[in-house]
């Protein structure tokens, strides 16, 4: 039971640095005045035009989330670690997915954010298994 509230636990705390870091993102690059975001064909039209530095923040917020997701079950978790930090890292990568399905993102987004979510959490849970041991 403690393995899988570690993963739980890892999971919120991932989720919710994503939507900080993430909201500091959208102070930074701000949407269009008047943006409705009710209307999928103007979310559309703003994505394709969004800067380059909107969307490094978004991935610097799910490496971070993934991270830190990871490090909090591999710390909390009473064996297997690193495997509860991957398991963290599989659920946010599913999260960041649908959101890419959900909106239109270029390709190298598309890679990167693939890639970047479990190497992320594997070396959270790495580090708290050094630190804690």
């Amino acid at each position: 039971m403690r393995n899988f509230l570690s993963v739980v636990g890892g999971v919120i705390v991932g989720a919710v640095l994503v939507a900080l870091v993430e909201w500091v993102g959208h102070r930074m690059y701000a949407p269009p005045p008047g943006m409705d975001f009710s209307n999928p064909d103007a979310v559309r039209a703003m994505m394709k035009d969004l800067p380059r530095g909107a969307l490094v923040m978004v991935l610097v917020a799910w490496a971070l989330g993934a991270f830190v997701g990871g490090w909090v079950a591999a710390h909390f978790a009473k064996s297997f670690p690193v495997r509860a930090a991957l398991v963290v890292g599989v659920v946010l990568l599913l999260l960041g997915v649908m959101t890419m399905v959900t909106l239109p993102h270029p390709l190298w987004f598309w890679v990167v954010g693939v890639i970047l979510f479990l190497p992320s959490s594997h070396l959270g849970g790495k580090i708290a298994v050094h630190w804690t041991r």
